[in-house]
């Protein structure tokens, strides 16, 4: 009987990949009891007015000691611009939202460290990008990885948690 699937160079490239990883990964651990972590809450969110405004921005919040970080910025009007005028303002915004995630893992990177994180994204783009790890968009798969690659470089110990929001189809 046939596989189903040819091995190719992609494979090839994949198997080296993963070869690479698990060689130098940590053995896995299976708890049997509950193992109690501090709890995080993270928010982010973004906003676009078409040749107005743009921004993103991040709340972090220790469920435990009720501290929070806050983080707020604006994007540059004119990068904006030039994806809403090639792609349509949806798309824009679902970078933007995606970035604000990004920008969360990347600026607070030891908050995430053996946490279990609950994060908040009302964006359905932006949910499924950080779900899979890719996205159908170039620039959305980019980000996703960047996401996952820095999730993954904050400890292998920590879970996130992505629920799709109620307001989800806002976004």
């Amino acid at each position: 009987m046939e596989p189903d699937v040819v091995w190719n160079p992609a494979l090839s490239r994949m198997l080296a990949f993963f070869e690479v990883l698990f060689a130098n990964s940590l053995p896995l651990v299976v708890w049997l009891l509950r193992h109690r972590k501090k709890k995080f809450l993270v928010y982010t969110d973004a906003a676009y007015v078409f040749g107005k405004w743009s921004g993103l921005g991040v709340i972090i919040l220790d469920t435990k000691s009720n501290k929070r970080w806050i983080v707020r910025g604006e994007v540059p009007r004119q990068n904006c611009e030039l994806a809403a005028l090639s792609k349509g303002e949806q798309w824009a915004i679902n970078q933007l939202k995606l970035l604000a995630l990004v920008t969360a893992v990347t600026t607070f990177p030891e908050l995430f460290k053996d946490k279990d994180c609950l994060v908040c994204v009302e964006n359905v783009s932006c949910l499924e990008a950080a779900v899979h790890g890719t996205a159908k968009n170039e620039n959305m798969s980019e980000m996703a990885n960047a996401l996952h690659v820095s999730l993954a470089r904050c400890a292998l110990s920590q879970r996130c948690f992505l629920p799709r929001s109620r307001t989800g189809e806002l976004g």
